[in-house]
């Protein structure tokens, strides 16, 4: 299966985005300035969430553009949602596409992926994440 350059892991908390290349292995930690979420959804404002995530996303890919250049696994992060309705979960993909991703993956798990993890996942019959 053919994955573009930029492979990125993407934690999207109530306060904080990080994301890491597993490719470049560059990471960022970023705290918002818009406020996106709110106590009963993550992405409460899709633009401001929209903004914030492509000025971290700028930070760790390779290309500049924004193009449609990265494979993404975002992991929502809430802490009192562990059961994400299917109007959130289109909301995380599309929020992932907008930002330059060409195929997001979501893993709705609490625990951290290691950069081998992932990319067993990415290529596995059995993998964790939802398409």
């Amino acid at each position: 299966m053919f994955f573009p350059k930029d492979i990125l892991y993407v934690k999207l908390y109530l306060d904080k985005i990080e994301i890491r290349n597993i490719r470049t292995l560059k990471s960022i930690t970023s705290y918002p300035q818009l406020k996106y979420s709110n106590d009963r959804l993550l992405v409460a404002n899709f633009d401001h969430a929209c903004t914030e995530l492509k000025k971290s996303i700028a930070q760790v890919t390779t290309n500049n553009k924004l193009t449609k250049i990265a494979t993404v696994v975002f992991q929502p992060m809430h802490t009192s949602i562990t059961d994400f309705s299917q109007v959130e979960l289109m909301s995380f993909r599309d929020l992932c596409n907008i930002c330059g991703a060409c195929k997001v993956f979501l893993y709705l798990e609490k625990d951290t992926l290691t950069d081998a993890s992932i990319l067993q996942n990415l290529t596995s019959k059995n993998s964790v994440f939802t398409i």
